[in-house]
Formats: C-alpha cells, structure tokens, sequence
C-alpha cells in the first residue's frame, strides 16, 4: 500500500487545497467550523507571524487524501536556542474548539499511525515539542496517538483543559424549556417581560450575509463596552467572512432599546450547530434582569424548527451557560517532549512554573 506524506510551509499551496480539504472534512467524523479551509486559513492570515511557519501535513494512501494534520510551528527562544513547538492551526488565540487531526472516516488508525511514524522518525528534525491544545477527549486520533507513545514506553503529558457546553434544540419551545429548571424558566420569562416593558426594545438578528461593515459595528459596541480593542478577532472575522462568499457563516443578534444596542451575540453557523462566539452586553442597563440570557434565550427561541439542531456555548464554564444546557464536550490538551538536551531544559523550566502556581496558592 503506497504511502504518501505532502508538507505544505506556504499560503499559496494552502489556497490551492480548499476542495480537497473540505471535501476529506465532510467525509471524517468530527466535521466543525473550526476545521474548515475557510476557517484555518482566516486564522494564517491573521495570526501566523514571522516567528511561526506554516507546517500542514497532507496524508496520503494509493493517491488518495485520507488525513490533513493542521499543524504550525511557532519558535520560542531559551536562551540563545529555539524550542519548536508544533501545534494545531487556531490555538492558542482566537478561540477555537475541538482541534483535531482530519482523517476519513474508518481511517483514523491508519492515518494516526502514518502521521506518527513520520514525526517521530524522518520528521522528527522539524520540531522539539509537541503541544496540542484542546483536543476533544473522545478524539480517535488522541486515542490512537497516545497508545503509540505508550507502546513506544515515552513520555507524554495529558491534561484536561476546557468544557463546552451544549444545548440541544427542540423543535417544540414548550419542550425545549421544560428541560430548564422551573426557578430558571420564570426568572427568564420575567426578564423578557422587563425588557419589553419599553416599548422600543427589541431582539433582531443579522442571519443573512453579512458584510465587513456589520462586523467593525459589532466591534464598535464591544470596544464600547470593554473598552478591548480586539483587532484580531475582528481581522479574523472578516477575512473568515470574505472566504465564504455564497452563505451566511456569521450571525449577530441585537438587544436594542431607543435605538441604542445594550447586548450583542456573535455566533458561527456551521451545518446544524449554532455556536456562541463572542458576546457583549451594557452592564450599566437595569442590571436587576440578565441581559446575558434575555439575547441567548431568544437567539435559541429563533432557532426552533430551523435546520439548528444544536446550540454550543463553546469553551468555558460560565455558570448561565448550565442553565441552558442539557450536555457538553470536554477537551484535553497533550503534551510531548524529544529526547533531547534543550527539550528538557524546555520540560523543566514549564515543570517549575507549574510548581511555583503550587507554592503560590
């Protein structure tokens, strides 16, 4: 069986892959945004810098595509020496969840076994440390790549790292917030008749095709509000935005009262799922109701009988975000050092920071 492993270091190769890429995404079985060409791309642009490279490993078998490893290489100094840290596209900024090895679907071991033999033999001069973050726990490929390093007696670091919860979208509202608890379905039903005792308060959405405007005025209100300025995430959007010309990929819901915006809720579309990106709210409006809840109860409310099926709060455990949902995801984050003098100089000076959190506490 013929075995073929293409390295992609620049830009122009990757704009070349979106058919390809996309295509092997819709055949894995762990299809999300944050996997998407549109998506990895958007982030190279925004964030790959002049002291990371572009290390995405395209995996094939008998001239078939059947797994992308999308990987960078950012170098950190110690010393006068680099450490070269491979880690997946869209971590550690931005947000993204769920990061994987895309692989076909049935094929996972075989492509976890050819993707680690490379890296730990011919390839294994390319990098000193691996660090994956957020991993999905059930992760076929963190299954098949951790059992590798055991059988090869080495040593590897496994930690949990962030949650997500998730709720899932009835097709009746009666039943979806029967799933709440009854204290929780009459505070929120109460801050809902608050709200709209003004009689210019209102809830809209942008779900068509936004456009680079809609998302500085976004960035405006959260500027306003937070007084961050978050660039990035809005270079991000946009760009990801401009790569997905023919359907809605971006939403944004508005609170809005006397013509002014007191709450606004970024989501991805992607598929089925619905997923809460950024969210920004005026803390200073009537902070006797939750304008948190009032805007994600009612993006869900808008939801129900769509093509939705799935709302994901993604990382983080924010206590509101438990009382809408009914399941959750959690993520892992695995770490791997070479056998070599500046990886364990590496591995030391990260272990005496994790001991100095401990003597701190």
């Amino acid at each position: 069986m013929e075995k073929r492993i293409e390295i992609v270091k620049n830009i122009d190769d990757i704009l070349k892959k979106k058919n390809e890429w996309n295509q092997l995404l819709e055949r894995s079985a762990i299809s999300n945004v944050f996997l998407t060409w549109e998506w990895c791309v958007a982030w190279i642009y925004t964030y790959i810098q002049d002291f990371n490279d572009l290390f995405i490993i395209f995996l094939y078998i008998e001239n078939e595509l059947y797994g992308i490893a999308p990987f960078y290489l950012k170098y950190e100094s110690i010393g006068i020496t680099k450490v070269k840290k491979l880690l997946f596209i869209g971590t550690p900024y931005a947000g993204s969840d769920y990061m994987e090895i895309i692989q076909k679907k049935g094929k996972e071991k075989i492509v976890t076994d050819l993707l680690y033999n490379f890296l730990m033999n011919e390839g294994k001069h390319f990098w000193n440390k691996i660090d994956f973050i957020d991993v999905p726990s059930d992760s076929l490929f963190l299954m098949h790549f951790s059992n590798n390093i055991e059988h090869d007696g080495k040593y590897y670091e496994l930690k949990k790292a962030s949650y997500s919860p998730i709720a899932t979208i009835s097709s009746n509202e009666e039943k979806f917030f029967l799933k709440m608890s009854k204290s929780f379905r009459k505070k929120f039903k109460q801050d809902v008749r608050v709200f709209h005792r003004n009689n210019t308060a209102r809830h809209h959405t942008r779900s068509d095709k936004i456009v680079s405007s809609d998302i500085i005025k976004y960035f405006r209100f959260y500027k306003k509000m937070t007084d961050y300025e978050s660039e990035k995430f809005k270079q991000l959007l946009i760009k990801y935005n401009k790569l997905c010309p023919d359907h809605a990929i971006i939403q944004i819901d508005y609170l809005e009262v006397d013509n002014r915006d007191v709450a606004a809720l970024l989501h991805l579309r992607y598929k089925n799922i619905l997923s809460m990106y950024l969210m920004v709210i005026d803390k200073y409006y009537n902070p006797k109701i939750s304008l948190g809840n009032i805007i994600v109860g009612l993006s869900i409310k808008n939801e129900i009988n769509s093509e939705i099926t799935e709302y994901d709060f993604l990382k983080g455990e924010e206590s509101y975000k438990f009382h809408w949902s009914n399941k959750g995801k959690r993520s892992v984050s695995i770490k791997f050092w070479q056998d070599c003098t500046i990886c364990k100089i590496s591995a030391l000076i990260e272990e005496s920071k994790n001991i100095g959190k401990l003597i701190l506490r």
